[in-house]
């Protein structure tokens, strides 16, 4: 079952500054429109990279309160990587042989995402330090 890179997921306070360094670094970065997802507690913006925009993007991540888990992954270690995404054709398959290979999972099942995918987490704990997510093409 292959997986490629979907995006990079940013913590950031502030995701009109993070658009605006962005900006600045690649000047031919595409913004995305902001989109808020109440239930996960964040405000998401995809930056896309021409001329593969659909293939590693950056999601910019910015907490709507200061209860949710970008809130607690700020207060904690302050802005920059939050977690890697890989895309994958069967997200309840992908799961299941994980869960054999001995992986910790947040989410044993798949729950909708900010672009209304199913998505998944994998503890850092069982990838050397690193959030993973997993989203169904």
């Amino acid at each position: 079952m292959s997986s490629v890179l979907a995006h990079i997921g940013i913590a950031t306070f502030d995701i009109e500054k993070s658009v605006a360094l962005y900006r600045q670094l690649c000047p031919e970065v595409v913004v995305n429109e902001t989109i808020t997802v109440g239930e996960q507690g964040v405000i998401v913006c995809f930056l896309d990279f021409p001329p593969h925009s659909a293939q590693g993007r950056i999601e910019l991540l910015q907490p709507l309160n200061e209860t949710g888990p970008i809130a607690k992954f700020l207060a904690k270690r302050g802005e920059g990587l939050h977690h890697i995404c890989f895309s994958c054709e069967n997200l309840t398959e992908k799961l299941k042989l994980l869960a054999a290979d001995g992986f910790r999972l947040i989410d044993k099942t798949p729950r909708i995402g900010a672009l209304g995918k199913p998505v998944a987490f994998v503890h850092p704990q069982s990838t050397g330090g690193t959030l993973i997510e997993f989203e169904e093409e």
